[in-house]
């Protein structure tokens, strides 16, 4: 077993595995020699990675009703949904709402697309519309 000798003086009842050993190795790696500002010796400090910035983005749309329509109803009728949803903002963009059948929770390769529409303009505030599509 790989066992590094600092290592083995912080940890000497400790058997240290190979794939720790490599981890730990990579760690080795990541420290850098630096010139104090302060005393101008050489010194090693653990090397660390910038944290990554996140862009914090807000949902300009958010859904806040669906009713099923005309439900229960035969497999030849058409899917009628009513979608209420509110806008945060105003959008410059129209919206794009798809209506997908699902045909088999395994794979994506069943699905069918029932219906596109486009809505917009969009401006801040509430709205709903009433979605109807074809049956597969």
């Amino acid at each position: 077993l790989c066992e590094p000798q600092w290592l083995a003086r912080f940890l000497p009842h400790r058997r240290v595995s190979p794939r720790r050993c490599r981890r730990v190795q990579g760690r080795e790696n990541r420290l850098k020699k630096t010139t104090s500002p302060k005393t101008g010796e050489e010194e090693t400090r653990k090397g660390h990675r910038p944290a990554k910035k996140r862009k914090k983005t807000m949902a300009a749309i958010n859904i806040t009703n669906v009713q099923v329509l005309d439900n229960p109803s035969m497999f030849t009728n058409p899917f009628q949904f009513e979608i209420e949803y509110e806008c945060l903002y105003d959008l410059k963009d129209d919206l794009e709402w798809k209506l997908i059948y699902v045909g088999s929770a395994e794979s994506e390769k069943y699905d069918q697309v029932l219906d596109s529409v486009l809505v917009g303009p969009v401006y801040s505030g509430g709205d709903r519309f009433l979605f109807q599509a074809k049956p597969p």
